[in-house]
């Protein structure tokens, strides 16, 4: 079982793949944004048809961070908190039911050859949506972290607090939901998910395959902004 980010390349994943297939083991990847109760509200959706296409996806994921140890060492974190935090979201805005078909990477702020602490993701989507990824350990948001984030389509929109506290959603019929505080981090449909993998000889949710996709888009949104930390090879 490998942390997010699964390893530093995202090429690192073809090379785990082939000893795992070689000698008859399971990798599992412990991304539990995947599992979070909004992620599969969120996922329900945007797949009901109920927004109409989907035009336009916003997530707001500011918040002040202090990141002593070993997340303010670029050789060992492998990567500023896009990398190293934002893996979070990225695998969110890559996993809503839209293929991404392109991102783009945009640096903030003045401080340059330092590990980058904000960062604004651009995506583009197969079908025509767009979305923004706002992502920061510098800028303070109400409460520790509530913020609030949006997907708008053609006949509808779901507004949401980016944790998941709450959802809005509007057009065809309004309702709002609380995905749940019972398993808030997702970290409970994880494991059940790991075990019920290993028993069952079958695939996670969360395979490589999404690893490597969600590790790349990190790395194109880094060399796009000009960035070269440790986890763009």
């Amino acid at each position: 079982m490998v942390e997010k980010p699964a390893f530093l390349h995202s090429a690192d994943v073809d090379t785990v793949r082939a000893v795992a297939e070689r000698v008859g083991r399971q990798v599992l990847v412990a991304e539990n944004y995947h599992y979070k109760p909004l992620a599969y509200l969120l996922r329900e959706i945007v797949a009901s048809g109920e927004l109409g296409e989907v035009l336009f996806v916003h997530v707001n994921a500011l918040k002040r961070q202090d990141t002593p140890g070993w997340r303010a060492d670029a050789d060992v974190a492998g990567g500023g908190a896009l990398f190293e935090g934002g893996v979070h979201w990225m695998h969110l805005m890559a996993n809503l039911g839209l293929r991404v078909s392109r991102v783009r990477g945009l640096r903030p702020g003045s401080s340059r050859g330092e590990m980058e602490r904000s960062m604004l993701t651009t995506f583009e989507y197969v079908g025509g949506a767009v979305g923004t990824l706002s992502h920061s350990w510098e800028v303070a948001a109400p409460f520790g972290g509530v913020r609030a984030s949006a997907i708008y389509g053609s006949e509808g929109a779901v507004h949401f607090e980016s944790n998941g506290l709450l959802v809005l959603q509007r057009g065809r019929r309004t309702r709002l939901r609380a995905p749940g505080l019972r398993d808030f981090l997702g970290f409970g449909a994880m494991w059940r998910d790991f075990v019920g993998a290993l028993a069952a000889r079958r695939p996670a949710e969360v395979t490589l395959d999404h690893a490597r996709e969600v590790l790349a888009l990190v790395e194109a949104s880094y060399r796009s902004a000009g960035e070269s930390p440790a986890a763009t090879p």
